[in-house]
């Protein structure tokens, strides 16, 4: 049996089991590819609950803290199975959705197989809680505000103690590459998403986080652990591969017994054996009958972590299918122009040595196959264009606008009495000057000459 969908979230710590029994049923129900009545799962509620038709069976189990539900959906190849575990702690309730397939027919894969409806029902009609101390859980984006800087600073520098990662959407100047509504949507349970509101926004949070931020357009994800990762905007079918990574991380995340339908039975049955024992009035076959009901649970326990194991695994290996002792590379933490601007710079770097290198050599071969692998963005090109109209458009003086749009593009400019002194946030040690008022015509392309030349 294979794990396609796997979503642990925060919600309205106020709602109860029964209330999550109640939607649980709701969602089962309401499907017509169902065919079951609402009348059939009444008192799902209850301790022990268990219904069981050919093509369906639905169940609960209760331990302490923990309540869930299980939905099995069989037809002739295949078994679905929905676990809806909720764990009440600490004023806290977290709840679990886990989708598995398992299927006898070769070549019957997991295509068309989608995220379980109930995240969404969850997430809307319970309500999603805070997820640390900024971010509440819900389905749709976040519009930021200009004035959100502050909050958005802890979240870029990962003080915020949310568990689930930050979708960042930055803004271009055509807008967003991708639709962040729909983004949320298929998201919700699994990450935020938050909306840049401006170009400018940008550039203050840029200087605010010293370059940590995404910006220029690209999509970024900020894990919980501190790790980021983007998708720049000449990405083909960006928001379809956002979703991948998301969904990948989460499949790969442990969870505890507690947030398990397998856990749950494993420790209510070891619970009662260890009463019945406690208190010496067990039948030997009282004993042997919950001492199979435990190796049973714990089977199901250690296939579960083989699973996750060889799923682990997999990931490795594809991971490592390039590389040998790691990532070809290891990036600093520097500030960029803009993203993937490092990039470009090595395969630029990488690309000369090829051409100058003998063609018929092996040192040529390698690193041809690097560059197959990995191409430059197109971006400098971009940003170059973007500065040369700046200063042809700048009539042989330095205006507001003009300033207005070398911060756009990334720039720190201060002001002398007499020249402006332009460098990258995080590289204050390489600035060039512009004079204010140029005596000469050529000044000004020099000036354009030597920012292209010190600082791109």
């Amino acid at each position: 049996m294979a794990t396609i969908y796997q979503a642990v979230f925060p919600v309205n710590p106020n709602r109860t089991f029964e209330d999550l029994a109640n939607i649980v049923g709701t969602w089962i129900t309401g499907s017509p590819h169902r065919n079951l009545s609402a009348e059939s799962l009444e008192g799902l509620a209850k301790e022990d609950f268990n219904y069981n038709s050919q093509a369906i069976g639905v169940l609960n189990a209760t331990y302490n803290t923990s309540f869930g539900v299980r939905l099995m959906e069989r037809d002739k190849d295949s078994l679905r199975t929905t676990d809806v575990v909720g764990q009440k702690q600490d004023g806290s309730f977290n709840v679990a959705v886990v989708h598995d397939f398992e299927t006898k027919k070769i070549g019957n894969g997991t295509r068309g197989l989608l995220k379980p409806r109930i995240v969404n029902d969850l997430v809307r009609s319970f309500g999603g809680a805070y997820d640390g101390k900024i971010l509440r859980v819900k389905a749709e984006p976040y519009s930021i505000n200009e004035e959100d800087l502050e909050f958005i600073v802890e979240l870029i520098n990962n003080r915020a103690d949310n568990n689930l990662p930050i979708l960042y959407i930055s803004r271009e100047r055509s807008g967003y590459i991708v639709r962040s509504e729909e983004l949320a949507k298929n998201l919700s349970g699994m990450a935020h998403v938050l909306v840049e509101p401006s170009i400018n926004f940008s550039y203050q949070l840029r200087k605010a986080t010293n370059g940590r931020n995404i910006f220029g357009g690209a999509v970024g994800i900020y894990w919980p652990n501190g790790r980021r990762e983007y998708l720049l905007p000449n990405v083909s079918q960006v928001a379809d591969k956002i979703y991948r990574m998301v969904e990948e991380e989460a499949l790969f995340t442990l969870l505890p017994k507690e947030l398990t339908f397998d856990g749950i039975i494993n420790l209510k049955v070891a619970e009662k054996l260890e009463e019945l024992r406690s208190s010496k009035k067990i039948s030997p076959e009282e004993a042997l009958n919950l001492a199979i009901d435990q190796i049973d649970s714990k089977e199901l326990e250690v296939k579960k972590l083989e699973k996750h194991i060889n799923t682990l695994e997999a990931r490795l290996a594809k991971k490592s299918k390039y590389t040998t002792d790691g990532e070809l590379l290891v990036s600093p933490q520097i500030s960029e122009l803009y993203q993937g601007e490092l990039s470009d710079m090595v395969i630029k770097a990488i690309e000369q040595a090829r051409d100058t290198v003998q063609k018929d050599s092996r040192r040529c071969d390698l690193l041809s196959e690097v560059l197959k692998l990995n191409t430059e963005t197109g971006e400098r090109e971009t940003l170059v264009g973007a500065l040369n109209k700046i200063f042809k458009t700048a009539d042989r003086k330095v205006t507001g606008s003009m300033i207005s749009e070398l911060q756009k593009l990334g720039f720190v400019v201060e002001h002398g009495s007499k020249h402006i002194h332009i460098y990258v946030p995080g590289h204050e040690g390489r600035k060039c000057t512009v004079p204010k008022t140029p005596s000469d015509y050529r000044s000004f392309k020099n000036s354009l000459s030597q920012i292209k030349n010190t600082l791109i």
